[in-house]
Order: structure tokens, then sequence, then C-alpha cells
């Protein structure tokens, strides 16, 4: 058996593993044109999709509550695993459908609809007719390389060249990026290989709920945070290089005496895992967010955020709060995975940490980096009150 996975193991790193993609991309292709011209498209239907049905959030839940707000008679189609998952807060104007990832419901919907509304790439029998739309808002500002900036060969199911493939394929697939800054405007074009035509600046709808800054009290009580308590957020993103039983593993380095037992007894600590990653069970001293769909809920109660190299220290940028680094494995993260896009280290030097100690020393002494401070300015320079809004028009104008 051990011989069997180093020879899987060599073929997915391999160029035959290329030649096997691109073959069964292209081959779905050409099934998906055939298939998806059997079906009429409805002028007044969309879907909506985020991280391939595994929650209904992000910006195409924000974006899908402003249509929903604004519009009547439309039918709205949610992308979602969990049978129990509903999206509450709607005016009943509109007709909600949900279905499965891949499922033959879901396959239909794609081929009926008008707007595609997606935060993640698509499987490779979905075919976008000219008579439809897709939006791609992607899940988040990128340190991380993605797509046709990967140089690194290491991933744990594909290789370099077929996740480039992959990448190549939604940018060809989509109509329109949505983008929060000059910075996220030229990472998308080099990573998904489009042309900045495609790239409309108007900011991330997910961070509307930032912008406007809704009732902190009213999410204290809905995730029961004591009054008087502090919140301090751990928010790691995932490691490519650890793939176990079929899953990205959540590993919480800070959930131990050394770091919680030396903070003042005013702390709530949460755990937010990336959403590639499993929710963890045996968390001793934080509290599991993991599951909590809308990650801006806990941004907005968040005093005090601890990430490594998750997007989500941009979006929290916007309310220029307290935030420090924790990297623990800055150099094997560099070298080992898919490599950075800049250097945090040189980018944010006050607010770094290698080690606990170090961190705990960061945050009892409130240090700030004045760099930080400006990450507002620079990463998320396109958002408003009126993202969603804005959209909403662009959509409507292919409606004539």
């Amino acid at each position: 058996m051990k011989t069997v996975r180093v020879i899987l193991n060599r073929l997915r790193h391999g160029k035959l593993d290329y030649l096997i993609r691109l073959s069964y991309l292209l081959l779905c292709q050409c099934i998906g044109f055939f298939v998806s011209h059997i079906f009429l498209v409805r002028p007044k239907k969309a879907i909506f999709e985020s991280f391939n049905g595994k929650n209904i959030c992000d910006s195409p839940l924000a974006l899908l509550i402003e249509m929903d707000r604004v519009l009547s008679g439309w039918m709205f189609v949610l992308v979602t695993n969990n049978k129990e998952e509903q999206v509450t807060n709607l005016t009943g104007n509109n007709k909600i459908i949900y279905v499965r990832f891949k499922s033959l419901q879901y396959y239909i919907s794609y081929f009926t609809s008008k707007f595609n509304v997606v935060n993640c790439r698509l499987p490779y029998f979905i075919y976008k007719k000219s008579s439809q739309i897709l939006i791609q808002t992607w899940h988040g500002v990128p340190l991380k390389k993605i797509g046709m900036d990967i140089d690194v060969d290491n991933h744990p199911t594909a290789s370099k060249e077929s996740i480039r493939l992959a990448y190549l394929l939604e940018g060809w697939r989509a109509d329109y990026f949505l983008s929060s800054s000059d910075y996220l405007t030229d990472k998308l074009c080099s990573a998904f290989g489009i042309e900045e035509h495609k790239v409309v600046s108007f900011g991330l709808p997910r961070n509307d709920a930032l912008v406007n800054s809704k009732s902190r009290i009213d999410i204290r009580k809905l995730l029961n945070i004591p009054p008087g308590k502090k919140v301090l957020l751990y928010a790691p993103t995932y490691r490519d290089t650890i793939y176990e039983h079929g899953t990205f593993s959540a590993r919480n380095p800070l959930d131990c005496d050394l770091f919680c037992s030396r903070l003042s007894e005013e702390y709530v600590f949460l755990f937010r895992g990336h959403y590639f990653s499993e929710k963890n069970d045996e968390a001793k001293h934080f509290i599991d967010v993991s599951n909590v769909n809308d990650v801006n809920e806990l941004l907005l109660v968040t005093d005090i955020l601890v990430t490594d190299y998750s997007s989500v220290m941009f979006d929290y940028s916007i309310l220029k709060r307290k935030m420090y680094f924790y990297h623990y494995d800055y150099e094997e993260y560099e070298n080992e995975t898919r490599g950075m896009y800049f250097d945090l280290r040189e980018e944010c030097s006050r607010i770094q940490s290698e080690s606990i100690d170090e961190l705990l020393y960061l945050i009892n002494n409130e240090v700030v980096d004045e760099n930080y401070l400006c990450w507002k300015e620079r990463f998320m320079s396109f958002n408003n009150s009126k993202t969603s809004e804005r959209i909403i028009r662009l959509m409507l104008s292919h409606c004539d």
C-alpha cells in the first residue's frame, strides 16, 4: 500500500496529472455546453453559492439579502449542504429554493439562472451561456498566492499546473470580479489570467456590514458573550501541508494555560477556523465559533484579533482596532506552502510575534503599528456602505 501511495503522489504532482485534468475539464465543458442548451434561462432567477455549499455566507449572502430587500417576484436559489440551514431575515417577496452542491437540481439551477453569484471555483461541468452573467465575488483579499501566481508544487491533492488550469477556467467563465482595492484588482488579474476590464471596483458586499457598523450589543447577545467581557478572536488560516483523513486540520496552539492564564479574566476567547478546516471539538479555553456563518459578526464584536496569514486581517482593518500576528511557523509557511505576495514581517513589524511570550507582550502592552492603521486605505479603499446597491444596478443593466 505504501508503494501505491508513493506512485499516486508522484502522478498527482506530475505532467500526467495535468493532462488528465485538462482532458477531464474539456470533456466536462463539452458535455456542459450541450446539456446547458437544453434549458432556457429565466431572466428573474439568480443562484448564490459560497464555499461549494458548506455555508450560506460571505458576499453572495450579503448580495442576496440586499436583492431580496429591493426586488420582488424573483427566484433565488441558495446552495447549501446543510438541510437545516435557512436564511431567516428575508422579506417573503421572492421565492427561495435550497439545493445541494452537485445535485441534479444544482446543475439545472445553474443552467437556468440569469445570474450566478459565487465566491469560489465551480465544478468543471458548469458551462455559462452567453445569455448568463457570472459574478465572482471571491472570498477575501489574498496574502497567500493563489491560482496562476503559485510557485510551489506541494498541494496535497493537485499539481501546480492543474491548479493554474482551474483558475484559468474560472477567469474565462466569469463576467465580473469584485474588488476592494487596486491591490486586489492586480492580484485577481494575475491569479485568474484576466484583463482588468473584468474587474469592477465596487468593494466587497460582505463588508457593507463593517462599514455600516451595525450594533455590537445585538451580536454579543446572539453569541452569548457576557456583558463587560472583552473579546479576543483567534482566526488563523489553514495549512496546505496539514491534510489528514481527507480534510485540512484546524489547530489552535493558543488554547493552552500558558497563553490564557496570563491574560486578565476580562477576556472571552473565540476561535474561528478556515472554512476548509474541520471544527475542533476539543477546545479547552476557547469557544469554537467556526460554525458562525458570517465572520463579520465576529469581527464586529472583537476587541483584539489574532491571526496569521488569513485574509480576515484585511477586512478587520476597516474597524481600525487592535490586531496582532502570531507567526510560529513563518519560515516554513513562506518556503513550503504557496508563498506570499508581500512580507508581513516587513509590512507590520511592530505587531509580529513568533512565540506565545511575544504575543502576550504585544497584547498586554497594547502595541500599535502605524502601518497597519493605513491598511483600510490601501486594501479596502473601494468599500462603502453602498457596495451591494451598486452591484445590483450593474446586474439589472443586463436585464433590458
